[in-house]
């Protein structure tokens, strides 16, 4: 409900111009102090701002009132609930004093508002750091580098650094002695991370606090810069498929090693055909089940984005291949033909021996003696 009554709210104020601070309401923060800076130090901000709206808002420009302060914002919609930022960055390489300067942030979605960010800054003219900014980079977890800042101050002979502050537990400062010459004073300080600093992005500041009488120019301010990877890891990379029959499907293990137990949030990819299973559970370890489903013969080529926890929202990117292969056709068997077995040749019949003609029976038959009739003989 809070998102409809705010468009409604928008939508009042656009035929009545009465609501004009909904822009205003989205910022963190409308005004920053950078306090007293060295000549030449890098000395930037992020007025941060959320959509807490319903509809989509965006920036259409950003002036300053002041050429001290170069202004920059984040192009394009911002939808709802997401975050964008108006960036500033004070040149004091060629200024010098108190430059302080308004900037006018102009909304045109939903409907036009103006916004008046401020920043303070004094700029010492007599006092240089260089590097402007103690910047680490991408550092190792665990690893230890240090960088050397050199601090000089051309305002008289006995000025000196009394005490480096710092709030930020995993940073150290070795201040040397100085080296005092007629045209200035001049410091070497070694800044050192130390091997407890978690894994992120991190922006510091050192106090350097002086002899100078006035009490604001005694605290002079110096950034400190840099981001510690964290050992995220992923095996195998890149991931092959290998070898994927058309109109089947391929799985493969993906193993995330972290240093510290995390939990995957999304896994994402612009192809399709591929998708993953992931536990829910916090573990150091977390295995991801891939599977691709094979459309038709090509070469795959694409990369995975594994979204987690770590950091607050790390990420970690896997690129896989793999080729589909043509379907086998399914051969019909072919009847084999049974021999037939060779024919015997056929017995001719037995002959039967010949018969001898069959003589004439008178002829052959011997005669018949005659028995004499009884009657008579007498």
């Amino acid at each position: 409900m809070p998102s409809i009554v705010l468009s409604w709210m928008m939508i009042l104020g656009a035929y009545t111009g009465t609501v004009t601070n909904y822009a205003e309401s989205m910022f963190t923060s409308t005004s920053h102090d950078f306090g007293i800076v060295a000549k030449g130090s890098k000395t930037e901000f992020d007025f941060v701002f959320t959509n807490k709206y319903k509809e989509d808002v965006e920036i259409s420009s950003v002036s300053s009132s002041c050429q001290c302060t170069t202004p920059s914002f984040t192009r394009g919609p911002i939808k709802s609930w997401q975050k964008g930022a108006v960036h500033i960055s004070v040149n004091t390489k060629s200024f010098e004093g108190n430059k302080n300067a308004t900037i006018t942030v102009r909304f045109s979605k939903p409907f036009y508002a103006e916004v008046q960010l401020h920043s303070y800054v004094f700029i010492r003219s007599d006092v240089f750091v260089n590097p402007g900014v103690v910047y680490f980079g991408n550092v190792r977890s665990g690893d230890k580098p240090a960088i050397a800042v050199n601090v000089s101050s051309t305002r008289y002979m006995n000025w000196e650094i009394r005490d480096v502050r710092s709030s930020c537990p995993f940073l150290s400062v070795e201040l040397k002695q100085p080296t005092r010459q007629m045209n200035g004073v001049y410091y070497q300080m070694i800044v050192r991370l130390k091997d407890n600093a978690p894994p992120g992005a991190f922006s510091e500041y050192l106090e350097l606090v002086t002899n100078d009488m006035d009490t604001r120019s005694s605290h002079i301010m110096v950034p400190v810069e840099g981001r510690i990877k964290a050992s995220l890891t992923a095996n195998p990379s890149p991931l092959s498929f290998g070898l994927i029959e058309e109109g089947s499907e391929a799985e493969k293990s993906l193993v995330l090693n972290g240093a510290a137990p995390f939990r995957i949030v999304d896994i994402t990819s612009e192809d399709k055909h591929i998708s993953a299973s992931i536990q829910p559970q916090n573990q150091a370890v977390q295995v991801i089940k891939l599977r691709y489903k094979a459309d038709q013969p090509r070469s795959v080529n694409g990369m995975i984005t594994i979204y987690t926890d770590v950091e607050g929202g790390m990420e970690t990117q896997v690129v896989y291949n793999g080729k589909i292969v043509p379907k086998p056709e399914e051969k019909t068997p072919e009847v084999q033909p049974v021999e037939k077995p060779a024919e015997k040749p056929a017995e001719k019949p037995a002959e039967k021996p010949a018969e001898k003609p069959t003589e004439d029976v008178a002829a052959k038959t011997a005669p018949v003696e005659k028995t004499p009739d009884a009657s008579t003989e007498k």
